[in-house]
């Protein structure tokens, strides 16, 4: 008879230590795939969501160059045509010159964004009269309020200035 126990017990020992081998080299790299795994799937959703921001920005500030933009058309159009009042032509150019100052504004902010992006945005503050920025705003506003039928009037105490960050 053979006797293959020692043989047998060999084998044994040398397949345990192959397993224990295994596994000690397999568990860290498993882990670490599934760690590069979860790195790529939060870093894929991180730029979908930048995405869908960036598209949700390109639509509001193109929207917010077409108001400007078209108030400048309208009274641009008007000046051109010498349509209205011509006693309120000179109001029309500076509605333009207004308009303009506001598509200067937005496209600075903008600016400001990509600037923010690239990490190279600078702000400033600077003190802001409230009440005058509301009557800018309503002035801006009143030539649809006057179509609309609607009038509307500012009677505000005065503020005292406000300091606000701007880009």
């Amino acid at each position: 008879t053979v006797d293959d126990s020692d043989d047998l017990a060999y084998a044994r020992s040398t397949a345990s230590m192959f397993t224990d081998s295994f596994l000690v080299d397999f568990i860290p790299i498993a882990l670490l795939v599934g760690l590069c795994g979860l790195t790529v799937v939060i870093v894929t959703a991180r730029g979908e969501r930048l995405a869908r921001e960036r598209a949700r920005f390109a639509a509001a500030a193109a929207h917010e160059l077409r108001t400007p933009l078209a108030g400048l058309q309208l009274y641009g159009d008007m000046l051109a045509e010498q349509l209205g009042d011509p006693e309120r032509q000179r109001d029309y150019a500076r509605r333009v010159a207004v308009e303009a100052a506001r598509l200067g504004r937005v496209v600075g902010n903008v600016l400001g964004v990509s600037q923010l992006e690239r990490g190279t945005l600078a702000a400033r503050v600077e003190t802001v009269d409230v009440v005058a920025a509301v009557r800018e705003a309503v002035e801006r506003a009143e030539p649809a309020l006057v179509r609309a039928g609607a009038a509307v009037t500012i009677d505000a105490p005065p503020v005292p200035g406000v300091d606000i960050a701007l880009l």
